[in-house]
Order: structure tokens, then sequence, then C-alpha cells
């Protein structure tokens, strides 16, 4: 075989492979549950609704919303930043990145 016709066959080919790989379904988008009958619901939307005003998420929880407590620190932001600027002065070095 001439350098033209192998180089030509190993394109065809990898053609045919890419199009075959790209007609399968990617990771989660082949239909997984098919003999499954559409069943109605028992449960109204009223009863649903009800039961989820009934209980609401916490905070925190698939809400969106995060709570914090509140603490009683024996020192302020300012003070932290003080105390962390003296130690860097005097030496002090923040274990940061792969080097540690």
């Amino acid at each position: 075989m001439s350098i033209r016709l192998i180089s030509m066959a190993s394109a065809l080919a990898l053609t045919l492979a890419a199009s075959a790989a790209s007609a399968m379904p990617a990771s989660g988008e082949q239909p997984l549950f098919n003999d499954q009958a559409d069943v109605p619901s028992v449960v109204t939307r009223a009863e649903v609704t009800a039961q989820a005003t009934q209980s609401p998420p916490t905070t925190g929880e698939s809400s969106g919303v995060v709570s914090v407590a509140a603490t009683d620190l024996p020192m302020d932001r300012a003070a932290v930043v003080t105390e962390l600027r003296q130690a860097l002065a005097h030496g002090y070095h923040l274990a940061t990145g792969e080097g540690r």
C-alpha cells in the first residue's frame, strides 16, 4: 500500500468510528424505565400542597438559606487581622499550596 492510501484508510476508519460512537446515547440520556405504564396519581394537588406547607424544609435543607448561629467570640475581626500580621512579621508562614 502506498502512503497516500494508508493515510486515507486511517482517516476513513477514524471517521467511521466517530460516527458509530456518536450514534450511541451519552451517559444518562438513554431511556431507563420504558416498561412502566403511566398511572394517574391518587393524591390531589391540594393534598400535596397542604402536606408541603405543614412540614417545610428546615433552614439550610433544600431552601437555599443557611442560618449562622450567633457566637460569642472573644476577638473581633480587626483583632484577628492584627494578630495575624504580627505573626507573619515574626516569621510565621501559612500552610498553603502543594508544598505543605
